[in-house]
């Protein structure tokens, strides 16, 4: 399988522009994506399933019958408010990713500048039988109420709810099909800290600058080295001659760094 990170670089701010490419060099050269806590996501409609508002008493009370195991339990409204407090406090982290294509109009105008960023092509290891890799499904906004309530997919989660914000972030609505979204859904845990740009030789201010990170709760890097390749740097058809001289010299890795000069459809 074939997956795309597509990527801006930027615009006129220094700052941000330095940001953003160091960025592309974490994926491409140390083998590690950003990954953010979902709540942050600019999707209106993430998370928005665990709501109530709107039910009627009616259909609370029909989405309060749960199985678990075979068994039906019953929740009050003091367990469901529990229930939704520690899914908000849990520490999923999540980077989008997309199955394209590369020729996917939607993906360039909207995460890649209008086509002056990059996609980032990456080949998912064929042996590995077990990812944090998840395809979002797609479905008509109404069926949030009635389908991806928050019993139901305890339900599926098998009632384990640490596993209840994984099965929560599979799905979205089908406004947003196109982007063909798989999302790497991982723990807080499984994470690392932002690199570090200091003296690289210094392991005391390095040890330093980890542990501070991690007691900050700042780590948000993963290590896909273990489930997957990058396999080109695409640049897009208006990419600045600055930033293509830029991936071309600092690109490290032996990635091919090349123009992408087909179709967008």
């Amino acid at each position: 399988m074939r997956l795309f990170k597509f990527r801006r670089l930027g615009g006129a701010d220094v700052a941000e522009k330095s940001k953003l490419r160091l960025r592309i060099l974490e994926i491409v050269n140390n083998k590690r994506l950003f990954c953010q806590k979902w709540r942050n996501f600019e999707d209106p409609y993430e998370g928005a399933y665990i709501s109530f508002k709107g039910l009627s008493s009616e259909e609370l009370n029909e989405l309060c019958e749960l199985k678990v195991n075979d068994e039906k339990a019953y929740f009050s409204e003091v367990e469901r408010r529990k229930l939704i407090q520690r899914f908000w406090d849990t520490h999923s982290r999540v980077c989008s990713l997309s199955l394209g294509p590369l020729s996917n109009q939607h993906m360039w105008e909207i995460y890649a500048d209008g086509g002056a960023g990059v996609a980032i092509e990456f080949a998912v290891h064929t042996y590995v039988t077990r990812t944090p890799l998840k395809k979002v499904t797609y479905a008509n906004g109404e069926s949030v109420k009635g389908v991806r309530n928050v019993f139901g997919v305890l339900a599926d989660a098998n009632g384990n709810i640490d596993d209840f914000s994984e099965h929560l972030l599979d799905f979205k609505v089908r406004e947003y099909s196109n982007e063909k979204e798989v999302r790497l859904v991982c723990k807080q845990s499984e994470l690392e800290p932002p690199p570090f740009y200091g003296d690289q030789n210094d392991k005391l201010a390095l040890c330093e600058y980890r542990c501070e990170m991690f007691e900050a709760g700042k780590n948000c890097y993963y290590d896909f080295s273990h489930i997957m390749d990058v396999v080109n740097v695409w640049c897009g058809k208006n990419i600045s001659d600055d930033d293509y001289s830029f991936l071309k010299s600092h690109v490290v890795s032996k990635v091919p760094v090349v123009k992408y000069e087909g179709e967008l459809k």
